[in-house]
């Protein structure tokens, strides 16, 4: 099935992404093998394809998601491909789907990896993130939380610098967070913020 992966033929693309999601939501552990054959790749490839469509590209961030999830080798191969900068060129995507599934691929590729979170404020990815804080669709919106509190709750060493970002990020949570009208958003802020912004 990986050497699928390798496979240029244009017709079998859609399809490959596809059951390669359903084994993914499945079987995770799979993320060992699509890191150490570069398999990831092909996902990468697709996400940033915008002649392919948005539903597909969606899946794409899926797999993407579940690849860096609690992964050092994915998170890491990920952000030498530039994945930070990949979602963050797509979640303003018209597409819904999209947009939450980069939005909740970024909080997986910087969950407990400083060099993302990094990474991310160099590309001002917490700013690009506030906005999507009065996005019109909860679910989106619940993404953004939840990719702020990992934002914040990633850096193991604290310099001024990280200190001052993580207080811009949450005010910004606390003052937009909790006039939000969605108990779903309010749920994954109290589930997802440091105790101290709860």
């Amino acid at each position: 099935m990986l050497k699928l992966l390798q496979s240029s033929a244009r017709e079998l693309r859609n399809l490959l992404v596809f059951i390669w999601a359903k084994i993914l939501a499945v079987d995770n552990s799979c993320q060992v093998d699509l890191v150490r054959d570069n398999g990831y790749r092909y996902f990468l490839q697709i996400l940033q394809d915008y002649t392919i469509p948005g539903d597909h590209r969606t899946i794409a961030a899926f797999a993407m998601a579940v690849i860096v999830q609690d992964y050092p080798p994915g998170q890491e191969l990920a952000l030498q491909e530039n994945l930070v900068s990949i979602c963050l060129e797509q979640i303003n995507d018209a597409n819904v789907q999209l947009k939450l599934w980069t939005i909740i691929c970024l909080a997986k590729l910087w969950e407990r990896y400083d060099k993302a979170r990094w990474c991310g404020v160099r590309d001002s990815a917490h700013e690009k993130l506030f906005a999507l804080l009065r996005d019109n669709e909860p679910e989106v919106r619940a993404a953004a939380v939840y990719a702020l509190g990992t934002f914040m709750n990633t850096e193991m060493e604290r310099s001024k610098h990280a200190t001052n970002i993580d207080q811009s990020v949450a005010m910004m949570l606390i003052n937009v967070v909790s006039q939000d009208m969605s108990t779903l958003v309010r749920k994954v802020r109290v589930a997802n913020s440091p105790a101290s912004i709860v």
